[in-house]
């Protein structure tokens, strides 16, 4: 998936999350941040990503959905993050898997353990973007509603 495309899903289940059990988001606004960053996380590994223009050095060291599309990869950054804060670790590993599920919806799918995991959508394609612009929609349909 593009990482606009994570960036939406992960929004629009914050937005349902926060529509129906009413937390104030200004009070969590950094476990709300460190939800969006690691749904874009894994994707680090790509050099035209949104993180990966930034950080270049992850495209030099990982293969593109290689270890960091890896439940190995889930576990050892939200491990490292739950040592420091658990809530955070949680909120962290909720957001990686939220990505790692995604791209194993597309056709290049994802190694979760050491089978491929495979799905129909392929990324950029119609599909994906009536994915993206329907979530968005309806989150700014929640946003009304609630207001």
């Amino acid at each position: 998936m593009l990482g606009r495309t994570h960036l939406i899903f992960s929004s629009f289940l914050l937005i349902l999350f926060f529509y129906f059990y009413h937390f104030d988001i200004l009070n969590n606004l950094f476990l709300v941040s460190m939800f969006l960053f690691s749904s874009i996380f894994p994707d680090i590994d790509n050099r035209r990503s949104i993180l990966g223009r930034r950080i270049k050095l992850f495209s030099y060291l990982f293969k593109h959905r290689g270890f960091l599309h890896s439940i190995w990869a889930l576990i050892l950054f939200s491990g490292l993050i739950f040592l420091l804060n658990a809530k955070l670790g949680l909120v962290f590993m909720a957001g990686y898997l939220l990505h790692l599920i995604l791209d194993g919806m597309t056709r290049e799918g994802i190694s979760f353990f050491s089978k491929r995991v495979r799905g129909p959508i392929v990324v950029g394609s119609v599909v994906e973007h009536t994915i993206y612009l329907s979530l968005l929609l309806l989150s700014l349909f929640l946003i009304l509603a609630s207001v």
